[in-house]
């Protein structure tokens, strides 16, 4: 997948400028990192998991090179809150899964994943290509 991350207090997320959909995507890494984003209910942000990432009962791997230590420290460093925040262009592989319906007033989203259950979710197995935007 190609777009853009938004990365920031109980907030990883990826969009396209051009998309109107209200569902949103969530993004976690594989592997035994996580993201350092805090998000609901007691999430630690501290970088590390004592396994690789389950989800659904199926274990999703990371890759560790160059490009993704790259695309992490960037994430890290920025914040969505700031009026200047660089806008983050990445292209992922990863495992989407899309979640449950949800019915909210009039609205029937997919979700159940990341803050709040608010979307469905991407976990990232590699980051191929980054670029930033200032």
């Amino acid at each position: 997948m190609t777009g853009f991350v938004s990365h920031g207090f109980e907030n990883f997320t990826l969009f396209d400028e051009t998309c109107s959909s209200s569902q949103s995507i969530w993004l976690e890494y594989g592997g035994k990192r996580n993201s350092n984003t805090v998000y609901c209910c007691g999430t630690v942000a501290n970088g590390k998991r004592k396994s690789v990432l389950e989800v659904e009962n199926l274990a999703v791997p990371l890759v560790e090179d160059k490009v993704f230590r790259e695309f992490d420290r960037i994430i890290n460093r920025s914040s969505d809150s700031t009026l200047d925040a660089p806008r983050i262009h990445v292209t992922l592989i990863g495992r989407f899964f899309s979640g449950e319906q949800q019915k909210i007033g009039n609205t029937i989203s997919l979700g159940g994943y990341g803050h709040l259950g608010c979307c469905s979710l991407l976990v990232i197995e590699q980051v191929t290509s980054v670029k930033v935007d200032h």
